[in-house]
C-alpha cells in the first residue's frame, strides 16, 4: 500500500500508512523497487475503478510526467489498468496545459478542443499483456482486501496515533 502521506481519492483516509506485504527471502532490492511502482499503480487503478463504476468510459489511459520515461512502468500501468497506455511527446502536464490555454487565449486556436487536437501528440502506446493483466487483477483484489482489513480493524488510525506521539 503506497500511503506514505495518507490515502487520497477514492479512499480519503488521512491515517492510512504505507505497507509492504508478502515479502520472502526470495525478494531483493529490485523486487522492492517494483513493489513501490506496482503499489502506486494499484492506487491509480483505484481512481480508474471509481471512474468506471460511476459510468465514465475509459478505453485508453494517457500518462504524463517523468515516470513515462520508464518503459517498465508504462507496461505495468497498461497491465494493471488492462487498457492501452499512451505517453505523449510533451510529458510535462503543467507545461502542456499552460500552452493549450495560452494558445487559446491568444487566439491561435478557436477553442481548447482545437488546441488540444493540435498540441497533444501521442508518442508511444503500451498494450496490456493478457496474462499480466490477469495476475494484476488478483493482486488488486488482495490490495483492496489488505486496505479494507487494516481500515476496518483501525490499524491505520492506531499506527498514526502512535507515530504522532513521537
Amino acid at each position: 500500500l503506497p500511503y506514505l502521506a495518507s490515502a487520497t481519492a477514492p479512499r480519503w483516509n488521512a491515517h492510512a500508512r504505507g505497507t509492504l506485504i508478502g515479502l520472502t527471502f526470495a525478494h531483493d532490492r529490485g523486487c522492492l523497487a517494483r513493489a513501490f511502482i506496482e503499489g502506486i499503480t494499484l492506487e491509480m487503478k483505484d481512481i480508474l475503478t471509481s471512474m468506471l463504476s460511476s459510468g465514465i468510459e475509459v478505453d485508453t489511459v494517457r500518462i504524463m510526467g517523468g515516470a513515462t520515461k520508464s518503459s517498465i512502468w508504462n507496461q505495468i500501468q497498461a497491465d494493471v489498468y488492462n487498457r492501452p497506455v499512451q505517453t505523449l511527446k510533451v510529458t510535462d502536464a503543467a507545461l502542456l496545459g499552460a500552452a493549450v490555454f495560452a494558445g487559446t487565449g491568444s487566439g491561435c486556436f478557436r477553442g481548447i478542443g482545437e488546441a488540444v487536437e493540435k498540441m497533444v501528440v501521442v508518442d508511444s502506446v503500451c498494450e496490456p499483456v493478457r496474462e499480466n493483466a490477469e495476475i494484476y487483477d488478483e493482486l488488486y483484489d488482495i490490495y483492496c482486501r489488505v486496505y479494507e482489513g487494516m481500515d476496518e480493524r483501525e490499524v491505520f488510525e492506531k499506527l498514526s496515533c502512535v507515530q504522532n506521539r513521537y
